[in-house]
C-alpha cells in the first residue's frame, strides 16, 4: 500500500507541475467575454464608449484542490482629431490571476493593450484591426504547500519530513509582447468577423523549475465567428476558437440562440447555447442580458467514460455602455 501511495502522489504532483509549467496559457471556456486575453485587437472595438468584464473560472471544482482562474478588464475608445469617418483607436486594461496546486503555484498577469481599426468601406460593412498588448507576468511557487512521497511515514504524510525535490526559484517576472488582428464584416443577415493572435512573441524564459530556463512558447489563436438573424427579435451566434502552444492545442465550437425583448429603452436578451471543447468536454451555456449589463454562466462536462469525471464551471459579467448606434450591427456580438 506504501509503495502505491508513493508512486500516485509523486506522479500526481509531477503531472501537475508539467501542465502548468509547459501547457496552455490560462484561458476560459467562455472565450467570448473575456476580449483582451484574446486578442489585443480586440481592444476598443465594441457597441460602446467603455466595457468592464469580469471573468472566473473553477476547473475539476469536484475533485480535489481546483484550478482557480479570474481576471477583468476595461477598455475603451479614445476620441482622436484627425482620424478618418469610423475609424477606431482603443485602448485597455486587464488584469488576471491564476492558482494551482492548492495555491502552492500563483501566477499573476498585468496587460496593457492599444488597437487601431480602420474603416475599409464607406458604410462601414468591411473593418480590419490590429492590436498590441505589453504584459507584466508574476508567478510564486511555495513548495511548503506541497506533500511529496518521501513526507510518507508509513501512515500519514508527515510535512516535517525533508522533500524528495528541489526547486530552483520561487518567485520568476518577466515582461511579455502580444499582437493581433482582427478583421469583421456586416451585412443585411448578420455580421461576421475572424481574428488571429500571437502571444508570447518577445519568447520570455521563465526559470521556477529548471535553473537554465524554459522560454514560453508561442501562444496562437484563430478565432471566428458571426450572428445570423433568425427574426426580428432573435439570433443565431456562432463562434469557434483554434488555439496551439508549444504541444498542446484547443479546439472549440458551439452556438447560441439570442431572444430579444422589443423595448429599445431596457433591451433583454437571454442566451441558451452548447459549446464542444473537442475530446475533452461538453459545455452547455446561458446569458442573460439587460440594458448595459449582460451575464454568463457555462458548466463543462468531461467526455470522459471513466469513473474520474471532473467538472468545471465559469461565469462571466460584462457591463458595456451601449451607444446605440447603428454601429451595433458592424461589431462582433461576443
Amino acid at each position: 500500500m506504501y509503495r502505491n501511495r508513493k508512486w500516485l502522489v509523486a506522479f500526481t504532483i509531477l503531472f501537475r507541475l508539467g501542465s502548468d509549467c509547459y501547457a496552455q496559457d490560462p484561458n476560459f471556456s467562455q472565450y467570448f467575454a473575456s476580449p483582451l486575453s484574446l486578442n489585443p485587437a480586440n481592444t476598443g472595438f465594441f457597441d460602446g464608449d467603455y466595457r468592464i468584464a469580469f471573468n472566473t473560472r473553477q476547473q475539476w471544482w469536484n475533485v480535489g484542490q481546483p484550478y482557480t482562474t479570474a481576471s477583468a478588464s476595461v477598455d475603451t475608445r479614445i476620441p482622436l482629431k484627425g482620424l478618418a469617418e469610423g475609424d477606431r483607436l482603443g485602448i485597455g486594461f486587464m488584469g488576471l490571476a491564476d492558482e494551482s496546486l492548492g495555491g502552492a503555484l500563483k501566477s499573476g498577469y498585468v496587460s496593457a493593450s492599444g488597437s487601431y481599426h480602420k474603416r475599409l468601406a464607406r458604410n462601414g460593412a468591411h473593418n480590419l484591426g490590429i492590436g498590441i498588448q505589453v504584459t507584466y507576468t508574476n508567478r510564486n511557487f511555495d513548495y511548503s504547500k506541497l506533500t511529496f512521497a518521501s513526507q510518507y511515514n508509513g501512515r500519514i504524510f508527515d510535512p516535517t519530513l525533508p522533500a524528495d525535490a528541489t526547486f530552483n526559484a520561487t518567485s520568476v517576472n518577466h515582461l511579455d509582447l502580444n499582437l493581433g488582428l482582427l478583421y469583421s464584416g456586416y451585412r443585411d443577415w448578420g455580421n461576421y468577423f475572424a481574428g488571429l493572435s500571437v502571444y508570447h512573441l518577445s519568447k520570455p524564459v521563465e526559470t521556477l523549475f529548471n535553473e537554465a530556463g524554459d522560454a514560453v512558447p508561442y501562444r496562437t489563436t484563430f478565432h471566428a465567428g458571426g450572428t445570423l438573424r433568425a427574426t426580428d427579435n432573435s439570433n443565431w451566434i456562432v463562434s469557434g476558437i483554434y488555439m496551439n502552444q508549444g504541444t498542446a492545442s484547443d479546439q472549440m465550437i458551439g452556438t447560441a440562440y439570442e431572444m430579444s425583448s422589443n423595448s429599445e429603452k431596457r433591451p433583454i436578451s437571454l442566451y441558451v447555447g452548447f459549446w464542444y471543447r473537442f475530446s475533452q468536454s461538453y459545455i452547455p451555456y446561458i446569458g442573460l442580458e439587460y440594458g448595459n449589463v449582460m451575464a454568463g454562466l457555462n458548466y463543462g462536462i468531461t467526455t470522459t467514460k471513466s469513473a474520474f469525471k471532473p467538472r468545471t464551471v465559469e461565469l462571466s459579467l460584462i457591463f458595456r455602455k451601449r451607444s446605440f448606434t447603428n454601429q451595433a450591427g458592424i461589431c462582433p456580438k461576443f
